[in-house]
């Protein structure tokens, strides 16, 4: 493939004319962050009791699934021979890292799978002898495997095998994003993601869009599903733990970049010219001042200054910090997979990438994947109400 030599600032190498890791690799760690951040909101009211996250815990569980079994189709969509990305489950290959994290998923994606089973098993049993003939009866029928028992006995060892199960997901979903963090972080040839503080990055700030996406689809639940107003309880505890992991989020990737600088290695200059110039907007405008400034902003606001204000006034500012923090997060996966590919291994010069839409890898198919989470979670609430919780408001 020819060079564009216009999108080449000083001198790279000549097979750097083109990325090999487009669009579909910035989605990919994006939307499996996603899956280890709504977990993490469940495990709040699961394993740590907290009951404001009760309205969402369920929701949350759902939510996993769905990003988790949409997060390896990037992968697929990237391959030239999408076959052998079943390989990546069913031959181990210790010496490689991306056939870890297959073993990784599966693991994980089992311990999902148990904890919704165990956690919606009164709602699977009621909906499977109801008397109205249904996909839904059927479907349910199934899910029950076979046993109908939702006496009280029953139910305590269900709800101390999904305290167990949760407590096993917590460092389970935590492992599966820290491990995409790690694959960047192993590339030693690539100075601007060779860094050990890369895993800690990457599940931070997982964390924190879970976090920002399970808020925005509980106000979705609430006033256009349900119907009912949110509960204030819920709101702040929304509030503390989205500022508490964004501010522990913002200090590790400030290290990183204080890292790079101070430590004056040779690629200092080069990852600064890859600053100032091709990561200036998606970068410093974007991701930190925009991305990551006014959210943090927002927040500050909200937990010092306005602590007792409206519940409305802090519905509304606590969406749009949302809404900020994932728009922050995309581009952080972008600034990394994509600006870590236009430096150039000579440490001379940059190359400039212009994403496309239309082909099988472009910003088009990444968007549908991006959707098709929300549509399953549409699918399985069909079958599962996770909507249904106690309109007492906890004090």
């Amino acid at each position: 493939m020819p060079v564009d030599l216009s999108l080449v600032q000083g001198f790279i190498y000549p097979n750097e004319g083109w990325l090999q890791w487009s669009f579909m690799l910035v989605i990919y760690p994006y939307i499996t962050g996603l899956v280890a951040g709504a977990f993490v909101v469940s495990a709040f009211y699961e394993v740590f009791g907290n009951e404001h996250f009760k309205p969402v815990s369920r929701l949350s569980l759902l939510c996993s699934l769905g990003f988790l079994i949409v997060c390896v189709l990037p992968l697929e969509f990237h391959l030239t021979h999408h076959l052998r990305g079943f390989e990546m489950f069913s031959t181990p290959n210790p010496s490689s890292a991306m056939a870890g994290f297959g073993g990784v998923y599966l693991w994980y994606l089992f311990i999902l799978v148990l904890e919704i089973w165990f956690n919606f098993r009164e709602k699977i049993v009621e909906g499977a002898e109801s008397k109205k003939p249904s996909l839904r009866r059927f479907v349910l029928r199934i899910l029950t495997l076979g046993s109908h028992d939702v006496s009280e006995k029953a139910m305590k060892g269900v709800h101390k095998v999904t305290h167990t199960l949760a407590i096993i997901g917590i460092p389970s979903a935590c492992f599966l994003h820290g491990y995409v963090g790690f694959i960047f972080g192993s590339i030693k040839a690539n100075h601007w993601w060779a860094s050990a503080l890369m895993p800690f990055i990457f599940l931070l700030s997982a964390v924190v869009s879970g976090v920002a996406m399970m808020f925005i689809l509980y106000w979705i639940c609430c006033v256009f599903i349900k119907k009912e107003p949110m509960r204030l309880g819920t709101v702040n505890a929304f509030i503390s733990l989205l500022f508490g992991f964004l501010i522990v989020d913002l200090v590790f990737e400030a290290l990183e970049v204080l890292q790079i600088f101070y430590a004056h290695i040779e690629a200092t200059p080069a990852v600064a010219a890859l600053i100032r110039n091709e990561l200036m907007g998606s970068y410093v405008w974007g991701q930190a001042i925009i991305g990551s400034g006014v959210p943090f902003i927002i927040l500050l606001l909200l937990v010092w200054v306005l602590p007792w204000s409206k519940r409305h006034l802090r519905q509304g500012l606590m969406l749009i910090a949302s809404l900020f923090v994932l728009g922050s997060v995309l581009l952080m996966r972008w600034n990394v997979v994509i600006g870590g590919q236009e430096l150039s291994r000579s440490l001379l010069g940059t190359f400039h990438f212009s994403e496309v839409f239309g082909t099988h890898e472009g910003v088009g198919v990444g968007i549908c994947l991006l959707l098709l989470p929300f549509i399953l979670m549409i699918i399985f609430s069909l079958f599962l109400d996770p909507w249904e919780y106690e309109k007492k408001e906890v004090k």
